[in-house]
């Protein structure tokens, strides 16, 4: 059980990262556009294949060479969870008179589609078409294949050569282990291999080939694949093994209150961990990682991978531990992580790293967040399911505060007075703090209304800058009789079940008006009972948070991809960042 929990958690982090590079652009593939004339070459990683699929049994990450686990694979990558139906489409008769082929082992009436570049494009993006150099190494017959598979669409159902400048080939036998001998040349052409053999098989289209480092020179690779008088080569890189680990992240402050409220579906009942939706999950789309980036009880980090020569690389594990902290399978006193192990895969223009996403949950406190380089894909740090056996061990920390939630807002006008000619502004801002006079981490929305004749620009924003400020432009329209100067009703909207709103309200008067009250309205009560004070801590040296929604700009630099990954998602702006590191 826990390793199908720890592996179905996996599937988020490769379903974002496959979004993020599919939408920003991954490696380049200059090949033919139709499958039917051309040949088509897609690498996929054995360990990356293995986090989307290996939960179900059959297992076609073992033995991708074969048909079965070949269609297998697509179902899974096409329709997203193994839980989805596997699909159901009739393959194409080579006649007019021949009933539709069907999948050598699998169920007489399951038909077969046939397999496009199409259905591993999502798997493909997330290598970076990189190679680690001593894959398959000391390669464990309990764990796949531990290099790339060179997968070839094929025009003909004729002899294929392949041929690669830097690692070494396998030629697939037909049974359930690899038991060729490795070399940089490979003709497949005899009647074990299927889909070389002319023999009409529904899956004629498709050959794949296992390819391994074996020692090979850091640098850039090709490999060829030719049928008859067609080519086509597909560009690799040979990089170096995991050897150290650093982490990345984008506030160091959140606050608590995330509790168990739901199953694996929103409509399940509790189920004692925090893995429902709108719990802590680890997210599978660019919008999930954007709104949890968006809320003070949430942060992302990222744990990057680097080979001797200090180049990301992908295919690496990272487990995380830490103090205060738990992983998924159990609810954290303070904090919790949504996935224990995730992969550094290929993020496209934001650089090669493993996705996680870091709660606040019950209690307040100081976290300390571990991210240690694995060999393993589950379990726990030293056993489970080996996928990079040469993988050096590295670990490192960062400390994170989880504090109380919203207790107070106050409110200012900048300028309290304008001249209301419909055009002018002015500057409303919201601060925000918990009970013990702290202000909210970044992401925590507040919402302002503004009574009568004005507009308020943005509506909802969001604390920034580590200051618990959230602001937007009011511009009153002209005045009216008495009408002169507006209101506006600030609001902090509850980040979770457990949290409370809480309201104030401040002025903005028009020239000629009567004197506008004093700067910082009284915070209101609150719509419920205040939310659980938050004990005063230090502020943990390293990581300093983005700026979220409208407030004040923080320093300048920063991680380079989440303005890219806000644009793409289409939601939370991002004014600035800037963040540390911590050795551990």
């Amino acid at each position: 059980m826990m390793r199908r929990t720890v592996l179905l958690s996996l599937v988020g982090a490769v379903a974002i990262a496959a979004g993020v590079a599919a939408s920003v652009g991954g490696p380049a593939r200059t090949q033919a556009a139709n499958p039917d004339a051309e040949i088509r070459v897609v690498l996929i990683s054995d360990s990356l294949c293995v986090a989307i699929a290996n939960s179900v049994s059959p297992t076609p990450c073992f033995d991708l060479w074969r048909p079965a686990s070949q269609q297998r694979l697509a179902d899974i990558v096409t329709n997203g969870l193994p839980e989805a139906p596997p699909r159901n489409c009739p393959a194409k008769p080579l006649t007019p008179n021949d009933p539709p082929a069907h999948l050598e082992g699998a169920s007489p009436s399951t038909d077969v589609c046939r397999l496009l570049p199409s259905d591993f494009a999502g798997l493909e993006n997330l290598t970076g078409a990189q190679l680690h150099s001593q894959d398959p190494g000391n390669n464990n017959s309990a764990g796949p294949f531990q290099g790339l598979y060179v997968m070839a669409f094929l025009p003909d159902d004729g002899p294929v050569e392949f041929q690669t400048t830097k690692g070494k080939l396998i030629r697939p036998e037909n049974g359930p282990t690899l038991t060729g001998a490795p070399a940089q040349r490979v003709v497949c052409n005899d009647p074990l291999i299927e889909d070389c053999n002319n023999d009409n098989k529904a899956l004629k289209s498709l050959v794949v080939v296992p390819l391994g480092g074996y020692g090979a020179a850091l640098g850039p690779g090709r490999v060829t694949v030719s049928q008859g008088l067609k080519s086509a080569a597909v560009d690799f890189t040979v990089v170096g093994e995991p050897k150290t680990i650093k982490i990345e992240t984008f506030k160091s402050t959140i606050t608590n209150g995330i509790v168990d409220i739901e199953g694996k579906r929103s409509i399940d009942p509790k189920d004692g961990v925090l893995t429902g939706p709108d719990e802590c999950p680890l997210p599978t789309t660019l919008e999930g990682f954007t709104a949890a980036l968006g809320r003070p009880d949430k942060t992302v980090l990222i744990g990057r991978i680097l080979d001797s020569a200090g180049t990301q690389i992908t295919q690496g594990w990272v487990y995380w531990s830490g103090t205060n902290v738990s992983d998924a399978n159990k609810i954290g006193d303070v904090a919790q992580f949504g996935a224990p192990i995730t992969p550094t895969v290929n993020l496209g223009s934001f650089g090669f790293g493993a996705p996680q996403v870091l709660c606040g949950t019950k209690g307040t406190g100081l976290v300390t967040v571990r991210a240690t380089i694995t060999q393993f894909v589950n379990g726990t740090l030293t056993t489970g399911l080996p996928v990079d056996s040469n993988a050096l061990y590295d670990t490192f920390t960062l400390d994170f505060n989880v504090i109380g939630q919203v207790a107070k807002v106050t409110a200012v006008s900048d300028p309290p007075v304008v001249d209301c000619n419909g055009t002018n502004s002015a500057k409303v801002s919201a601060t925000v703090l918990n009970e013990a006079g702290q202000p909210i981490a970044n992401g925590q929305s507040v919402q302002f209304n503004v009574q009568a004749l004005g507009i308020a620009s943005p509506i909802v924003a969001k604390t920034g800058g580590g200051n618990g400020v959230a602001s937007t432009t009011v511009t009153p329209l002209s005045p009216v009789g008495e009408l002169r100067g507006v209101t506006v009703n600030i609001t902090t909207i509850p980040s979770n079940t457990t949290a409370k709103p809480f309201s104030t309200s401040v002025r903005v008067d028009c020239s000629g008006a009567a004197a506008p009250p004093a700067a910082g309205a009284a915070a209101g009560a609150a719509a419920g009972a205040g939310a659980a004070a938050g004990a005063a801590k230090p502020a943990p040296t390293g990581i300093r948070g983005p700026d979220t929604g409208s407030g004040p700009a923080g320093a300048a630099g920063g991680l380079s991809w989440w303005p890219a990954l806000a644009l793409a998602a289409g939601a939370i702006a991002l004014l600035g960042a800037r963040f540390a590191s911590k050795r551990g």
